[in-house]
């Protein structure tokens, strides 16, 4: 039988190279960002349809809702999965808590600034200003993430954090770690020579993305380092700093 747990990281902090790292293991299979809260949401709004309303066989639809998990992930070979997304939105803790009756959670953090800094080095956007504001904002892919892992943190979920500079200096100490809080037995990881992320047999397509937003060094581990001072003006490094959860 399958065992679900949850991944609620900061893009840009270092999800792929952890990927890469448990995904070693045969067991265990770390997930690309997934379109399963998109389709929990999807679902949980059929009760507002009219022609739900109209027949409201909720027992029937729940059997679905109840069951996608097990169905979603039916021919992964891997026996623990570890899903990435926004889980933590108090929605999507909403829609996960019929499913799984106590989730664990992975925080994978690293400073804002930093993860917006390197946004901005790999994407180079034309306007600056407008980036910044839209992928700092709730909606967008940053400021989204820190509404999940602050809702995490506040409701007192059952979760570990993980932090980047951790992760990279520390690196088999921090997969360790990982694996005592799923109650997993431990795997020696390899840190050289590692491969590129796959999840599912399946390898990112960066084409469609305005950057390689997925690459990570597979000779060894090293922090990405930054000159987060030139990328970032004053007022934007006290904005992110502002926003800090840890």
């Amino acid at each position: 039988m399958k065992q679900y747990f949850f991944l609620s990281g900061i893009p840009r902090a270092g999800t792929t190279l952890l990927g890469s790292l448990l995904n070693q293991n045969k067991t265990i299979d770390l997930t690309s960002n997934t379109l399963l809260c998109d389709i929990l949401l999807g679902m949980h709004n059929l009760k507002d349809s009219e022609i739900f309303k109209n027949f409201p066989d909720e027992k029937s639809l729940d059997n679905i809702y109840n069951n996608i998990l097990n169905n979603y992930f039916m021919d992964w070979k891997a026996d623990n999965i570890i899903i990435r997304g926004p889980w933590g939105t108090p929605g999507n803790l909403f829609l996960l808590k019929k499913i799984i009756k106590k989730p664990k959670h992975i925080i994978l953090y690293r400073p804002i600034e930093e993860c917006l800094a390197s946004f901005i080095k790999t994407v180079k956007p034309k306007d600056k200003v407008a980036f910044i504001k839209n992928i700092l904002n709730e909606k967008g892919i940053l400021g989204h993430s820190l509404i999940s892992i602050k809702n995490i943190v506040d409701k007192e979920k059952d979760y570990i954090v993980i932090y980047y500079d951790d992760l990279v200096s520390k690196t088999e100490k921090q997969i360790k770690k990982i694996y005592d809080f799923l109650d997993l037995p431990y795997q020696k990881v390899r840190l050289k020579n590692i491969d590129v992320f796959k999840s599912n047999n399946i390898k990112y397509n960066d084409t469609v993305l305005a950057a390689d937003l997925h690459k990570i060094r597979t000779k060894d581990i090293k922090k990405n380092t930054l000159q987060v001072k030139k990328l970032l003006d004053k007022d934007t490094i006290n904005q992110c700093r502002k926003m800090e959860i840890f």
